[in-house]
């Protein structure tokens, strides 16, 4: 469930609050609202995010505790990648 960076885009989204589609979409880069839509049912139906209908739009937030500690444990590497000067995709600094 998690292993499709999409997902992953999102709840790192979800980790600064709760939002609703709209506001999903507009910080997400290459993918459709329609897409967007699909991956907020994938991640409710696997009780990852609930929503809340708050007036006319659905807000979403992350309520499962393994999935937020997750995206702290990679937010937390790409951090110490930063600050050790390492790219964060894995790569090396030499020049091929």
């Amino acid at each position: 469930m998690l292993a499709n960076e999409n997902r992953m885009v999102i709840l790192c989204h979800l980790m600064t609050g709760p939002m609703n589609v709209g506001q999903l979409h507009k910080r997400l880069k290459g993918i459709t609202q329609s897409a967007l839509s699909q991956h907020l049912t994938l991640l409710r139906a696997n009780r990852i995010v609930e929503c809340d209908k708050q007036g006319q739009s659905m807000v979403y937030k992350i309520v499962d505790q393994r999935a937020i500690r997750l995206i702290e444990t990679v937010e937390e590497i790409f951090l110490l990648k930063a600050a050790a000067g390492m790219p964060p995709d894995g790569e090396t600094n030499e020049r091929k």
